[in-house]
C-alpha cells in the first residue's frame, strides 16, 4: 500500500479538524439560531462563535449572532443539535467505512482489479482476435461448402469482455477445467449441445444435459439416447453392438483396441505386455463374431469362459473371410499353458465385463440392422447422440463408449478425406463431459485433440480438474490431452495449487512498480522498485466469481470472461420446456414403477404414502 507524505497527512489532519469544529460549533449554533428566532443569524465575525467553547463564555451563544429584537440561539437547544450531529456524523462515517471495506473484499472489485490489470486482454484486442468479424473471416476455411454463413455456423459463443463477443471455432480443441458446480454446464456445455452446427456427439454421467437440450436438438436432426446402464431413468433409443463391422480386419483390430484401452490395461509398464496380448485375442473374438453372425450373448460367453472360445477358433479357420493367423493365435493361447492364459486372457473378461448385466447386453445386442446406429448416417442428419455411463461398478460400460466414440471418429474422418479441403461439413461436435468418470482411458483421445480440428471434429473436454484426469487416464495423457488442446477455459473454485499454478504460468507476468518510504527524523526518503508478478495468481484463479471464466487460446492474452447462463439465452423458455418434460416423464415412470411393484403396500388411506417392504 502507499504510504501518503507528510505533507498531504498534514492538510488531511487540518480538513478533519476544520470539519469537526464546523459541525461541533458552527452548525449546531446557526441551526439553532434559525429555530430559536425564525431567521437566520449573522455571527460578528468568523471566529465569535468559538468563544461558546471558552470557559469564560460557555453557554453564551451570542457569538452566532443576535437578532434585530435581541434574540439569540438557545443554548440547551445548540447543545442538543450538536450531539445529533455528532452521532450522525459517527454513525454516517461507520457506515461509509462498511461500505468501502465491503467494496474492497467484494467480488466486483475484485473482477474490477483484474479486469484493468495489466497483461490481461482488453476489449480492442478480444474483439480483433476472437469476435464476430474475426471468426467471419475463417468460416470460408473451416465451412468450404457454405457460400452465406453467419458467424454461429462454424464458432461458439463463450463469453463476453465488456461488449464483446468471444467465440472460439469449431477447429479449437478446447479443455474446460471446473471444479463441481463451477457453472460448467450452465455457462458452456448447454448453450454449446444446442448451438452445434452438425452432428454432436455428448457425453455425462447424469442426465440434466439431455433434458435441457433434447428438444431443441430434435429440431435440427434425430436426437439418440444410450444408457445402457439405466442411470437416467429413461430407455435408450439405440442399441449398439461392438461387433459391428467387424467382418473387415482393420475394424476388428481397431475395436479391440478401443475396448481393451476403455479398460485402462497397459497404462501401466507392469501390465502393457498382457494388454497387447488381450487385443489380439480381443480382435480375433470379433472378427469371429462377425463372420459367424453371433451376438453380443455369445461375445461376452467366450470371454467369461476360454474353453468356448474355441467356437470362435472354428469359424476363423473355416470362413473364407477369416484371418487364419488370428485364429491360430487364439488356439495357441487356448490350447497352451494355463497360468498363461490366465493372464492373457485377464484383458479379455475386463473389457468386456459390463456385459455381465443382461439389462446392459440387451442395449448392446440389436436384433436387426435397424435397430443399431449407423455412423454415416449420424454424421449426414446432423444427429445427436447422448452417450450416459460410468466407468465404476458391475455395470461398468466405458470401454463400449470408447469403442462407440472411436467408430464416430473413424468414420467422421474417412468422410471428411472426401469432402472439399478434407473437412467434415458441417462439422461434428463431441462435447466429453465427465469424460474421466466415464472411461478409464481413451487411446485415441490425445490423437483427436491434435488433429480434430483439421478434419472438422470439434472437440470439448470436460474436467473437473487435471488431478482427475490424471487419476483415471495417467500423467502423461491427462498432460498431452491438456497441452494438445488450442483453446483452455478455467473456471473458479479449483483447489490443486500445483495445477493453478501451471495455469497461472501460461498467464505469463507483468512488470509491477512499487514505491517504498522511510522515515527518518527530519525528512521522509521514497524509492522505486520494478518487479515481476503472475498476470493471475493462484489465489485469483482460485477465486474467480461464479459466472466469470478464464481463456487461454494459442498465443494470445488470457482472456477474462464474463460468462452466459443459458437462462439469459433468447431460446430460454424452450429449455425449461425441455427440462419440465423430462421431468414429468421421469416422474410418471417412477409412479409406474411404484405401481407395478410388488414389494410396495398400499395404505387404505390414500393420502397416506406407500410402505416398502425391505
Amino acid at each position: 500500500m502507499r504510504v501518503l507524505d507528510r505533507e498531504t497527512q498534514f492538510m488531511l489532519i487540518a480538513l478533519g479538524v476544520v470539519f469537526f469544529l464546523f459541525s461541533l460549533v458552527y452548525a449546531p449554533g446557526a441551526l439553532a439560531g434559525w429555530i430559536s428566532c425564525g431567521q437566520w443569524l449573522t455571527p460578528p465575525d468568523a471566529l465569535a462563535p468559538l468563544k461558546v467553547i471558552t470557559p469564560a463564555h460557555l453557554g453564551d451563544t451570542s457569538g452566532f449572532g443576535v437578532s434585530a429584537t435581541g434574540c439569540t440561539a438557545s443554548p440547551s437547544l445548540a447543545m442538543v443539535l450538536a450531539v445529533v450531529i455528532i452521532v450522525a456524523e459517527v454513525t454516517l462515517a461507520l457506515v461509509i467505512v462498511q461500505l468501502v471495506r465491503n467494496w474492497q473484499e467484494s467480488d466486483q472489485k475484485f473482477l474490477k482489479d483484474l479486469y484493468t490489470r495489466r497483461g490481461i486482454a482488453q476489449a480492442r484486442e478480444v474483439e480483433k482476435k476472437y469476435g464476430p468479424k474475426a471468426t467471419l473471416r475463417k468460416i470460408p476455411t473451416l465451412r468450404p461448402t457454405l457460400s452465406a454463413a453467419v458467424v454461429t455456423d462454424a464458432a461458439f459463443l463463450i463469453g463476453h469482455v465488456g461488449s464483446k463477443e468471444v467465440y472460439v471455432t469449431c477447429e479449437d480443441s478446447i479443455t474446460l477445467l471446473g471444479a463441481p458446480r463451477s457453472g460448467k454446464g450452465v455457462h458452456f456445455l448447454i448453450g454449446a449441445i444446442i448451438d452445434a452446427p452438425g452432428s454432436c456427439v455428448t457425453t455425462s454421467t447424469r442426465v440434466d444435459n439431455y433434458a435441457a437440450t433434447h428438444q431443441l436438438r430434435a429440431l435440427k436432426g434425430p436426437v439418440i439416447l444410450f444408457d445402457p446402464q439405466g442411470l437416467t431413468g429413461l430407455e435408450s433409443s439405440l442399441k449398439w453392438s461392438p461387433i459391428l463391422g467387424c467382418e473387415k480386419p482393420l475394424i476388428a483390430a481397431r475395436r479391440a483396441s478401443g475396448l481393451i484401452g476403455g479398460s485402462a490395461l497397459g497404462q501401466s509398464s507392469n501390465n502393457q505386455e498382457w494388454a497387447e496380448a488381450a487385443v489380439e485375442n480381443l480382435r480375433a473374438l470379433l472378427h469371429a463374431a462377425a463372420l459367424g453372425k453371433c451376438n453380443t450373448d455369445d461375445l461376452f460367453r467366450w470371454g467369461i469362459a476360454p474353453s468356448s472360445a474355441m467356437e470362435a477358433v472354428k469359424i476363423l479357420e473355416e470362413h473364407p473371410a477369416g484371418v487364419k493367423e488370428w485364429g491360430m493365435g487364439l488356439r495357441a493361447v487356448l490350447e497352451g499353458d494355463a497360468k498363461q492364459l490366465a493372464n492373457q486372457w485377464f484383458g479379455v473378461k475386463l473389457a468386456l465385463g459390463g456385459l455381465a448385466v443382461p439389462e446392459v447386453r440387451h442395449w448392446l445386442n440389436p436384433a436387426s440392422p435397424e435397430e443399431q446406429l449407423n455412423p454415416r448416417e449420424f454424421i449426414t442428419s446432423c444427429a445427436t447422440l447422448y452417450l450416459i455411463g460410468t466407468k465404476t461398478g458391475g455395470t461398468a460400460v466405458g470401454p463400449f463408449i470408447t469403442a462407440l466414440l472411436d467408430e464416430l471418429t473413424e468414420t467422421a474422418r474417412e468422410m471428411a478425406i472426401r469432402m472439399p479441403g478434407n473437412r467434415l461439413d458441417p462439422p461434428m461436435t463431441m462435447i466429453l463431459d465427465e469424460i474421466a468418470n466415464i472411461t478409464r482411458a481413451w487411446p485415441g483421445l490425445v490423437n483427436l485433440m491434435a488433429d480434430g480440428g483439421g478434419t472438422g471434429i470439434s472437440l470439448w473436454v470436460v474436467l473437473q480438474s487435471l488431478a482427475q484426469a490424471r487419476g483415471g487416464w495417467g500423467q502423461d495423457e491427462a498432460q498431452a490431452v491438456f497441452d494438445s488442446s488450442t483453446v483452455k477455459l478455467q473456471l473458479g473454485g479449483g483447489a490443486n495449487v500445483s495445477d493453478l499454478d501451471d495455469i497461472s504460468r501460461l498467464a505469463d507476468e507483468r512488470s509491477v512498480r512499487e514505491i517504498s518510504y522511510s522515515h527518518g527524523v527530519e525528512a521522509m526518503t521514497s524509492s522505486v522498485q520494478k518487479r515481476d508478478k503472475a498476470v493471475l495468481s493462484v489465489a485469483d484463479l482460485r477465486r474467480l466469481p461464479f459466472g466469470t471464466g478464464l481463456m487461454l487460446a494459442r498465443t494470445g492474452r488470457p482472456v477474462l470472461m464474463r460468462l452466459t447462463k443459458w437462462t439469459e439465452r433468447p431460446d430460454a423458455d424452450q429449455i425449461r420446456a425441455s427440462i419440465k418434460a423430462i421431468s414429468e416423464e421421469l416422474l410418471a415412470q417412477m409412479e409406474a414403477d411404484v405401481a407395478n411393484d410388488d414389494t410396495v403396500f398400499r395404505a387404505e388411506d390414500p393420502s397416506e404414502p406407500p410402505i416398502r417392504v425391505l
